[in-house]
């Protein structure tokens, strides 16, 4: 082969490589250069000589850190470094550049992400490690004492179920937040002793808010499965077990030992949190409180989160109890019974009007607590636990919540009181977690029933889905149909094979979770092939619908979802979901409860508190849409509905299948199959109607509320840690800082300690004043070699002592003062030599700089329009992507591939819209942000050299899907780059266009057509690369081509270019370019820039956690409220400045000015003392406070305004129906009765007038989501309904699920219960009476049909 190189290549223009053209103007830029250095300098510059030399440098470095984090912050501004660019504008620093033949060095253009993940990684080991989170308690502080309880302290589980609770000790794991699985522990089960030992630690920064009495936490015995706490005021004294005992309630089995230790606390009469898995037996906790307070004649309240687990309850429990009474929204059942099932917002309401009823319980159990944790419903919960009273005794059930000692933390704190903590991670029936791709024939096992990830199980799963992607994707030219109806066929396909492979290996009954209710029903009519029942199992499915749907009338039992649904059930499978009617809801539970359903199709909602579990349990999608946007569940929802899966003492284990359609990391699968459950994080809020309630209640004020809230605690409970951590990261920073300005640089270049500085300059200085010469010209004189003093090299950490040496000697000269010598003279010799710190911070400072401007540089470079032109087959592209430089590939494609991201066109006709309609904008900032959305979804395929068998290790930073190259060939190998080209192996490989850094002028020659499974034609461009880098003396050799000659007509990117070169050069003249130990200080400095932006975090957050929380928007609400009339101020005259002036006003002046002269006080005493006012609700308050979980401001200002006096009760019934339908609907609904119409508009005419009160009043609410909360879309069906229509005949032109019309009727009856109660209130008899005809109008039929629990 010829080894010309013009037969190997052709070149685009002959170049030859410029060396970087300086700056004109060379003078000026030193200048400014020097000046930079020098301003660096002055950081270590001692600034007080009366001080000790110890004192001063403390407080000189404290200083100079302080000094440098002004420059950090700055860090990323147009100007990162003023001090180099002066106070000039850009355009001047600029306009003298010359670009021409301008070659860019990559290398300042690379931001590696890696490392800067592992700085951050290594401050989070550093700062944190040995920093417990907020909700932990350090078992090595403060410990007290250990505490022996006596035997009358311990229950006798003789009298529970013949055997003994489990007292054995467990001093480990004081701190117990994630509760390890230790088999250490010893099991010392049945077994009785007379004394139980625990320990105890005080927690830090908690007390009790009623007389600021420190928490303890107490360790408690438990075993492997259980895990027992207390938290608990220090000066409260564990109640006593009364002896005999005699039991509550006893078993006919084995109790688990966490359901042992819930009930020893229990008969301590002190409150309990119990944590353990679905299914795990929580509800015997519960039912041993009931049978507890029945024993002693106490009330016990039982609350759930929905009114379908109130119903379940009721059943449940009226089947073990007598005295078991219910009362929800929609019924009340003997409401005076020892036992009362409610909701929680019962609850909560009749705390606010002081009903005898919670004045009389002593226990109340919260079944579910962990949805406190509820986005718009889980303040309900913090408000109940508050009003609560003090004497009530609590029962928290939940599922395993990571943060519950901070929980009981905040319980005791609140209340005064002891609250246990009983926590097993145990799972009776354990789980195996599948992976099924998408139209494949097989299953992974990727998580076994010991929570052991099986990697290598999992990337062969995702492999399986890329390369049906990578197929489907070749074939997208053959799509004719909608993408969502291909898209739901294959899975119905594939759920239909896993319910046939289910049910042929007794894997039923089988749970099939999906995010929508369409979807639901979608699969489940797509199984028509399916029937799982027998012929007996058809007839007692068809005996009890038909018995469950008597009660209902003829007409509604022709509905269609009533009809639908039954040959479905034959077939047993099921649907469960929001939009189906309840009636029909709960018949589906019934028969799935006896295994009369084998398959059942339902959302989340399913998970969610019903005791309904199957033995396999199947996802068919890991994303859902909450609300917000579209992402991947949170652990601690996945754990909540898999844990659905194993039915205790029915099955050996519980299976979890998840079809898998798109590749999932294996950190997220990771993070999802075997990460913690959810924290309990508050989601607590403030509305109107608190405030309104809290301001009618004597001697309880909103504040009261929010400092005793559960986001308060977490504040509180935050500050310390952090500002733990803050002395912690200060520490690191000072380390840094004090190591890198003790370095400096000579005037070589090399670096010298300080102390060996100092020690030349003063031996510099006294060679000076023995040669009769002025010491204060020194600083200008270089320093002489002192090599061959060893001894004063040697003894350079002793500067001191050679400085006393010195000064003796120098008295001997009459040219020299002693007075003069002092720190400044030694300051002011080292500000000629640079420190360490200065000139890496100087780099760093233009790296980033590089960096940031890069970026955008690469973005106009890499515009399609640009860059396309050059991609020729053959040409050389410079790669670099993420952590992988891939140097020199060679490009084989001669154009762009095009990946579409779902959605894709509509949002460029969007983007093409609005860029239509803004003509204003410069057309380069347009080009530019079009660009960025381009590059996305454009990648280019290159020839590039591997190791040999050598797949590249993931990262943590492989989570960025754009960057992640894939192998045509193969979409699950991933390569590194070779380390020797000459002899690796080449792969085609596909690049995210954004990868490109630069583009050769060299092309290599090479055959078309390009077969990239040829591997002779590889093997022969690989030679023709080899032979081109050996003409040119190395890859460094292969000519660029600059961005000037690429003729880019755009002027942001000509001043990019310009200030690429600018910063350059700057760089380039740093005196550590060329040390050997760049890359070191480089690292240094760029964790001392981390721990900065650590620590201005930390001073952030903890300034926060110092202040009561929801101060600023509580002052906002009620400066709205005042306004809109609904409070007023009541001022006591007495409390005026002083009577006897006001009495002589009133003697001595007219009326008018008295009344004047008196407002004038209030106001001054109003402005003086606002946090102090008085509150007074109005009647128009009062209308407000007894509207619930709707807009109450909005209501009550129609009211008010004679909006209801309008109109008849039919009107009223739809006008209302909007504040309570909450869901979205794909269609607008055009509605025709003008009335309708007219009240529609006022509705959101009086709605746009409050939201614009509250953005008045500082609330800054979005009018557009603000009004769009009030929904049309039901008002006609609402209209027709309280009209005495059938639901049959309302349903006619209706798209809204039939479960969803019937919620909103039930939620309008209770909005119209409530307006009734308020206009009571005010002895207002009109509008009850048209208020209570229209309650009695909508409550018929169907959706007021009694539940099949009741």
């Amino acid at each position: 082969m010829s080894n010309n190189i013009d037969d190997l290549f052709d070149v685009f223009e002959e170049n030859e490589i410029p060396e970087i053209i300086s700056i004109k103007d060379e003078e000026q830029q030193q200048e400014k250069k020097n000046h930079i250095i020098q301003n660096d300098n002055e950081i270590i510059t001692s600034t007080n000589n009366s001080k000790n030399e110890d004192e001063e440098e403390k407080e000189e470095t404290e200083k100079n850190i302080n000094k440098q984090n002004n420059n950090i912050n700055n860090i990323d501004k147009d100007d990162v470094n003023k001090d180099n660019v002066g106070n000039h504008k850009k355009e001047n620093l600029y306009k003298d550049i010359n670009i021409e033949n301008y070659k860019i060095n990559v290398e300042y253009l690379i931001k590696n992400k890696k490392a800067e993940e592992n700085i951050k990684k290594q401050i989070q080991e550093e700062i944190y490690s040995d920093i417990q989170n907020f909700d932990k308690t350090n078992k090595n502080v403060n410990k007290i004492r250990k505490l022996s309880l006596q035997e009358n302290n311990n229950i006798n589980n003789n009298h529970i179920n013949g055997k003994n609770i489990n007292n054995n000790i467990n001093e480990d794991n004081l701190t117990g937040e994630t509760y390890p699985n230790d088999d250490s522990i010893p099991q010392e089960n049945n077994k009785i002793t007379n004394k139980l030992i625990v320990e105890e630690t005080i927690i830090e920064n908690s007390k009790t808010i009623n007389n600021d009495d420190v928490l303890v936490l107490e360790e408690f015995g438990g075993d492997v499965n259980c895990i027992h706490k207390c938290v608990r005021p220090q000066s409260y004294v564990h109640n006593e077990i009364k002896e005999p005992l005699i039991p509550a309630r006893t078993y006919k089995f084995e109790l688990d030992t966490f359901q042992k230790k819930s009930i020893e606390c229990l008969e301590r009469n002190e409150s309990v949190l119990v944590s353990a898995h679905t299914s795990a037996g929580k509800t015997v906790i519960a039912e041993y409180a009931i049978a507890l307070g029945l024993r002693d004649k106490q009330r016990v309240i039982y609350t759930s989160p929905i009114k379908a687990l109130s119903n379940q309850k009721y059943r449940d429990l009226g089947e073990e109890f007598k005295d078991v009474g219910l009362i929800t929204g929609d019924i009340s059942i003997n409401p005076e019974a020892s036992i009362i099932v409610m909701t929680t917002e019962i609850l909560r309401s009749m705390l606010y009007r002081g009903s005898s009823l919670t004045k009389e319980v002593k226990w109340v159990i919260f079944d579910e607590i962990h949805y406190m944790r509820d986005r718009d419903r889980g303040v309900i919960w913090e408000e109940t636990i508050i009003l609560l009273p003090l004497m009530v005794r609590f029962i928290f059930l939940s599922a395993t919540i990571p943060n519950g000692i901070q929980f009981a933390e905040w319980v005791s704190s609140i209340k005064s009181q002891a609250c246990h903590i009983v926590y097993t991670d145990y799972r009776p029936t354990p789980l195996q977690h599948y992976i099924y791709p998408t139209s494949s024939e097989s299953v992974f096992l990727i998580c076994d029933e010991n929570k052991d990830f099986k990697k290598d199980n999992f990337i062969k799963a995702v492999n399986v889905i890329k390369e049906k992607m990578n197929t489907s994707e070749e074939n997208h030219h053959q799509q004719h149909i909608n993408k969502y109806t291909k898209k739901m066929r294959k899975t119905t396909y594939d759920i239909e094979k896993i319910v046939q492979m289910c049910h042929s290996r007794n894997y039923t009954p089988l749970i099939i979770f999906a995010f929508s209710k369409k979807e639901c029903e979608v699969n489940a009519t797509a199984m028509h092939k399916i029937d799982l029942t027998s012929d007996t199992e058809k007839e007692v499915i068809k005996e009890l619908y038909e018995n469950a749907i008597r009660i209902l009338a003829d007409d509604d039992r022709s509905l269609p979802q009533v009809q639908f649904i039954l040959p479905l059930l034959l077939r047993g499978i099921g649907i469960h979901h929001g939009g189906l009617l309840p009636i029909i809801k709960e018949i589906i539970e019934i028969m799935f409860q006896e295994s009369l359903l084998k398959v059942l199709f339902s959302t989340e909602t399913f998970s969610m508190g019903i005791n309904m579990p199957a033995k396999t349990v199947v996802f068919t999608s890991l994303t859902k849409f909450d609300g917000l946007e579209k992402r991947l569940i949170t652990s601690g929802e996945y754990i909540q509905m898999a844990g659905r899966a194993g039915r205790r003492g029915l099955d050996d284990r519980g299976i979890v299948i998840i079809m898998l359609d798109t590749p999932l990391h294996w950190r997220e699968a990771h993070k999802l199959f075997v990460g913690e459950a959810n924290r309990l994080v508050s989601q607590f809020h403030l509305g109107y109607n608190m405030i309104l309630n809290l301001l009618r209640i004597e001697g309880i004020t909103p504040e009261f509320m929010i400092e005793r809230s559960f986001i308060q605690y977490q504040m509180k409970k935050n500050l310390s840690q952090k500002i733990l951590a803050k002395k912690k990261v200060e520490e690191h920073i000072k380390q840094i800082f004090n190591h890198l300005t003790n370095i400096h640089l000579d005037e070589n270049n090399n670096e010298i300690t300080k102390d060996e500085l100092l020690t030349k300059i003063m031996y510099n200085n006294y060679e000076q004043i023995k040669n009769n010469q002025n010491l204060g010209t020194s600083s200008e004189l270089k320093i002489k070699d002192t090599s061959s003093n060893d001894e004063v090299i040697l003894n350079a950490d002793k500067h001191k002592e050679i400085k006393e040496e010195f000064k003796e000697e120098y008295t001997n000269y009459s040219s020299y003062s002693t007075q003069h010598y002092n720190e400044n003279v030694i300051n002011k010799e080292l500000l000629n030599y640079s420190t360490i710190f200065s000139c890496i911070s100087n780099f760093y400072t233009m790296k980033q700089k590089l960096i940031d401007v890069g970026e955008t540089y690469r973005y106009i470079l890499t515009m399609k329009k640009h860059i396309t032109p050059y991609l020729s087959l053959g040409r050389l592209l410079y790669i670099i992507q993420e952590d992988l430089r891939w140097g020199w590939c060679i490009c084989i494609e001669g154009q762009l591939i095009e990946h579409k991201k779902a959605n894709d066109n509509q949002k460029n006709k969007h983007n093409n819209s609005n860029n239509n309609n803004n003509n204003n904008h410069s057309g380069d900032h347009n080009n530019l942000k079009q660009a960025k959305s381009e590059q996305e979804t454009l990648f280019v395929e290159c020839l590039v050299p591997c190791n040999h068998n050598m797949k590249r290790k993931l990262t943590i930073n492989d989570d960025d899907d754009d960057n992640i190259n894939h192998n045509n060939n193969n979409y699950g190998e991933e390569y590194q780059p070779a380390s020797d080209r000459s002899k690796a192996r080449w792969k085609v490989i596909s690049f995210n266009i954004k990868c490109v850094y630069q583009l050769s002028a060299v092309v290599l020659s090479i055959d078309k057509p390009f077969d990239k499974k040829n591997e002779e034609q590889i093997e022969n461009i690989k030679t023709k690369y080899n032979t081109m880098v050996t003409c040119l003396k190395g890859e460094k050799n292969i000519p660029v081509i600059n961005p000037n000659q690429m003729g880019i007509k755009n002027e942001t990117f000509i001043s990019i270019v310009k200030n690429l070169k600018f910063h350059e050069n700057i760089i380039n003249k740093n005196k550590l370019l060329n040390n050997k130990n760049l890359n070191k200080y480089y690292q240094m400095y760029s964790k001392y820039v981390a721990l900065q932006c650590e620590k201005n975090i930390l001073e952030s957050n903890i300034e926060k956690c110092r202040f009561i929380v929801l101060k600023k928007e509580l002052k906002n609400m009620l400066v709205l409220l005042e306004s809109l009339n609904y409070i007023e101020v009541s001022y006591n005259l007495e409390n005026l400045k002083n009577e006897k002036d006001i009495k002589t006003i009133e003697n001595s002046i007219t009326e008018h000015i008295k009344n004047e002269r008196i407002m004038n006080i209030k106001n001054e005493t109003y402005k003086n003392n606002h946090e102090e006012k008085n509150y007074v609700v109005t009647m128009k308050g009062q209308i407000a406070s007894a509207i619930l979980s709707v807009d109450e401001l909005v209501i009550s200002e129609l009211f008010f305004s004679n909006f209801f006096s309008k109109y008849n009760y039919d009107y009223i019934c739809a006008f209302l129906s909007c504040f309570v339908y909450d869901e979205s609907t794909s269609k607008e609904i055009t509605i025709n009765d003008p009335i309708l119409v007219e009240g529609y508009q006022q509705i959101i005419k009086t709605a746009n007038h409050v939201a614009t009160k509250m953005n008045e009043c500082g609330m800054n609410i979005n009018l557009k989501d603000y009004i769009d909360k009030f929904k049309s879309a039901i008002m006609p069906i609402a209209l027709l309904w309280a009209r005495g229509h059938s639901f049959v005949e309302i349903l006619s032109d209706s798209q809204i699920y039939e479960g969803s019309i019937i919620r909103t009727l039930r939620r309008l009856d209770e909005l119209i219960r409530q307006m009734i109660c308020a206009f009571r209130g005010i002895n207002n008899d009109s509008m009850c009476e048209t208020l209570t005809l229209a309650t009695n109008k909508l409550r018929r039929g169907i959706p007021f049909s009694p539940s099949l629990y009741l």
